[in-house]
């Protein structure tokens, strides 16, 4: 499998535990509840979906469950997010109001009893065996573009949704850069709205009549209205082109562009972000990024305990070199933090590993065009390319479906945390009895604070059943309810954005450790993805003592400090 594929499901569980994440930063983040039993509400949302979609349990062969009504997917999920807000407001009633650690017992003795319900009663769930049997919303239809209407109309909505955040963020980022003239402006729009932008950039310039007039500035981004027109007809094009038989041209077209735009705008993002770092700044983090790679070169090259041996001591001391750069870092006179640098590396190597090392077994065992083939896949990773062709395929889709999901849940809570509700409840966190002196009913405020948070990770939970395509108790351990509380101590407490930061960073070690994993022999490889709980424990505490609000939260943050 092709690296982007894999790159394409760790997004997906990035796009889950961030929205789980996102709903435990609502309790935990802006009101100061101490939920260590979040993870329920994820057991609930998930298994009441899959319960709801799941075909009449008399039709399957090795299954004994409730429901089984075969519900669409979309009411099924709004229906586990009602009921996971509900758990969370039947929690709250009797507990929210003793002190937080009474909270903290009493979610996690939901949790784990929930957990036990579903392995023990075998009526409910299946009991221990995993419940599957499921459909997928929409699986059938995939992998696109197909032979029939309805693939054809899908595979237009899925082209005019992407083409449209595309030529947005294209307007949008064009209009934002100094120096930029409108002419460049208003072409690139024109083009990437298929003509339809040539009047957004009409409108762009527009002077307003009503009132004192004012001019629009020339650079600022085109009328939104017109850019989504625009992408509803790159959405009629495709639909066209896939019932002429031209579909897979459409796809490469848009998709493909798109899937280069990507990489365009994450390195002009990256590179504003660290425009001031110098040239011996931008040395130093190459040289850390290969370093990590030499150190690997013992166990792949040598093999056997002798190999592992020099890793592990190259690896040693490359993490001993780290710690007296860091402790030292003042007089190293850099243009950036030790902790940006460390961004850096991790920038460097994660490109090291995706266009360079991912190339080294297809050259070395199938030759050039092989590793051609894999380059190109790695770039255009929006396409998927087989035997049979280029194609959208499923998994691709459930990422798109899971970052929109997020993407809406996000704004939605970056509004309530700038309305009146959010500040009271950071009031709450901050200091509740000021908050009460004010007239604020607090009870009722962390309350709905519960119910919010709980009904997102319920949400969330409905998105897992899809990602895993069968449940397991085991999936809903107590340590899911840790993790998100890791994520969200990296990310940056009471940050929206620190928590969708936090699951990227967890999940890309995650996959960095499992890959490296592969480099050891059988026997050793287990050792090496235990040894990855103990480094992310280390991070969790070195976090907590030097930087306790995160990478992006609020230094005058205090948490737990509300309930």
């Amino acid at each position: 499998m092709a690296l982007s594929s894999s790159l394409v499901s760790l997004g997906v569980l990035v796009g889950v535990f961030g929205l789980l994440a996102l709903g435990l930063n609502v309790k935990f983040g802006y009101t100061g509840l101490l939920d260590i039993g979040h993870v329920a509400f994820f057991l609930v949302g998930a298994y009441t979906s899959a319960l709801l979609v799941a075909p009449p349990a008399s039709t399957q062969q090795f299954g004994d469950y409730i429901l089984g009504w075969s519900w669409p997917w979309l009411p099924a999920i709004a229906v586990g997010t009602v009921l996971a807000g509900l758990l969370g407001l039947l929690v709250a009633l009797p507990a929210i109001r003793l002190r937080e650690d009474y909270l903290a017992i009493t979610v996690l003795g939901i949790s784990v009893i929930l957990r036990r319900i579903v392995q023990s009663e075998g009526w409910l769930a299946n009991g221990p065996d995993s419940l599957r049997g499921y459909p997928l919303p929409l699986r059938e239809l995939f992998p696109l573009p197909g032979s029939d209407l309805v693939s054809a109309l899908l595979f237009g909505l899925i082209i005019a949704v992407f083409w449209t955040v595309i030529a947005y963020a294209i307007a949008r980022w064009l209009g934002e850069r100094d120096g930029v003239g409108s002419t460049v402006v208003h072409g690139a729009v024109a083009v990437t709205t298929l003509g339809v932008g040539y009047v957004a950039g009409r409108l762009a310039t527009r002077y307003e009549t009503v009132g004192n007039p004012e001019p629009i500035d020339v650079r600022a981004a085109p009328d939104v209205r017109y850019v989504i027109a625009g992408g509803l007809v790159a959405g009629v094009v495709a639909v066209a082109g896939s019932v002429a038989g031209a579909g897979t041209v459409v796809l490469v077209a848009f998709l493909g562009l798109a899937s280069l735009f990507s990489w365009l705008l994450g390195g002009v993002l990256l590179a504003a972000y660290f425009s001031g770092v110098d040239r011996r700044d931008v040395g130093m983090s190459v040289g850390l990024a290969l370093a990590f790679v030499v150190a690997f070169l013992p166990v792949i090259l040598v093999g056997g305990l002798a190999g592992i041996f020099g890793t592990v001591l190259l690896l040693a001391v490359l993490v001993y070199g780290l710690f007296s750069l860091g402790t030292g870092w003042e007089a190293v006179e850099s243009s950036v933090g030790f902790a940006r640098l460390i961004g850096m590396a991790a920038i460097w190597l994660f490109l090291l590993r995706y266009f360079v090392l991912s190339l080294v077994t297809p050259l070395t065992f199938r030759g050039v065009g092989a590793a051609l083939a894999e380059l190109i896949q790695n770039v255009l990773w929006l396409l998927k390319f087989t035997t049979a062709g280029v194609q959208f395929d499923y998994v691709r889709f459930l990422l798109a479906l899971t970052f929109a999901t997020v993407a809406i849940c996000y704004y939605l809570l970056e509004v309530t945390v700038d309305s009146p509700f959010g500040r009271v409840l950071k009031a709450i966190r901050e200091d509740e009895d000021v908050a009460t002196s004010l007239g604020k009913n607090t009870f009722a405020f962390k309350v709905q604070s519960m119910v919010l948070g709980s009904a997102i990770a319920g949400l969330a939970g409905g998105l897992s059943a899809i990602h895993y395509r069968a449940l397991t108790h085991t999936l809903f351990a107590p340590r899911v309810t840790f993790v998100a509380f890791l994520i969200l101590v990296i990310g940056g407490v009471a940050s929206n954005r620190g928590a969708i930061l936090g699951a990227v960073i967890y999940w890309a070690f995650w996959k960095g450790t499992t890959d490296i994993a592969q480099f050891f022999p059988p026997s050793a490889r287990s050792s090496v993805q235990a040894l990855r709980l103990a480094v992310f424990g280390a991070l969790f505490i070195v976090i907590l003592y030097y930087r306790p609000e995160g990478i992006l939260g609020d230094k005058g943050t205090q948490t737990g400090g509300g309930s």
